[in-house]
C-alpha cells in the first residue's frame, strides 16, 4: 500500500471513520480532532512510520481539550497572536518518507490565557489570609 493511502486509512480508524480525501489540507481542523483525538492520531502515525516528533509543536496545529480554544496561545516576539498551521495529508506522506517532523513553525514566545487569573486568584487568597491574621 501507498505512503499516502496508509496515512488516509490510519486517520479514517482514528477519526470515527469520517471520509479523508488525498487532498485533504487540514487533517485536524477539517475533522475536528482536538485534545486526545489529534494526540492518538500523531501516536498512531509516528508508530507506524517511525518519525522523530523532536520538533512537534502541537500548539500550533490542533486545539486543546474541551473547553475548545487554544489554551496556549503561541504569539510572536511582539505579542501578536500566530496563527494555527494546517497539516495536509501531502505534508504527512512527506514527513514520513523523511522519518522527521520538519514543519516549519515561526519563532514564538508562548503566552498562557490563564495567567491574570491565576494571580487574581492567588492575590485574593493572599489578601484573604491577611485578613484573617489582622482580625
Amino acid at each position: 500500500m501507498e505512503t499516502r493511502d496508509r496515512i488516509i486509512d490510519l486517520a479514517r480508524t482514528q477519526n470515527g471513520k469520517r471520509p479523508v480525501g488525498p487532498d485533504c489540507d487540514d487533517l485536524f481542523g477539517r475533522f475536528g480532532m482536538d485534545g486526545d483525538d489529534a494526540r492518538e492520531v500523531v501516536d498512531a502515525y509516528v508508530a507506524e512510520f517511525d518519525v522523530r516528533m523532536d520538533g512537534f509543536l502541537w500548539y500550533f496545529n490542533h486545539l486543546g481539550e474541551p473547553p475548545i480554544y487554544r489554551r496556549i496561545l503561541p504569539v510572536d516576539l511582539a505579542g501578536r497572536p500566530l496563527p494555527m498551521i494546517p497539516v495536509s495529508v501531502t505534508d504527512l506522506v512527506r514527513i514520513a518518507e523523511g522519518r522527521v517532523w520538519d514543519i516549519d513553525y515561526p519563532t514564538l514566545t508562548i503566552r498562557n490565557r490563564h495567567r491574570l487569573w491565576l494571580w487574581m486568584t492567588l492575590g485574593a487568597f493572599a489578601l484573604g489570609g491577611v485578613a484573617l491574621l489582622v482580625s
